[in-house]
């Protein structure tokens, strides 16, 4: 996943390669969502580091923003996956969007700073639960990716 544009075209093909029932178009599924899943770990482990994860939170962005329709087209048959599309795939965003007020230990906006900042430890926590967040879903995706990959 190059570019945001990859991210519109993935998200767009998803309905028809799941359509299309052929093998072909189950194994490019397969890799489709093993760079979400790679992007989901590319992601924590920047903010693991202490870095906001700029490229990779755009994309990210994008994928949350289509999240739910994602989830709708896999709610029949593919329920776990369906789950990490309509909710946890949000909640990551939430998640993100707090730590990322202060990635630095120092607010990176005045305004939120002004409003009243949580403490350094809140801030920490929301990391930490983002990075478990994104390590769960990135698990689950994998795992349908690895079952797309079967003949």
């Amino acid at each position: 996943m190059g570019s945001v544009k990859d991210t519109y075209d993935i998200l767009a093909d998803f309905w028809d390669r799941i359509q299309g029932g052929k093998t072909s178009a189950r194994k490019s599924l397969a890799v489709d969502l093993n760079a979400i899943a790679s992007l989901l770990r590319s992601a924590c482990k920047q903010f693991e580091a202490g870095k906001v994860p700029t490229a990779e939170g755009h994309e990210l962005a994008v994928t949350i923003n289509l999240a739910d329709k994602l989830a709708a087209m896999f709610k029949d048959e593919y329920r776990g996956l369906a789950e990490v599309f309509d909710q946890t795939l949000p909640e990551i965003g939430r998640l993100m969007r707090d730590a990322d007020f202060f990635i630095d230990e120092k607010p990176r906006y005045s305004v939120h700073h002004q409003v009243g900042a949580p403490s350094w430890n809140l801030a920490d926590q929301k990391i930490k639960d983002a990075c478990y967040c994104m390590t769960c879903a990135a698990a689950v995706i994998s795992a349908y990716a690895r079952e797309f990959e079967k003949p």
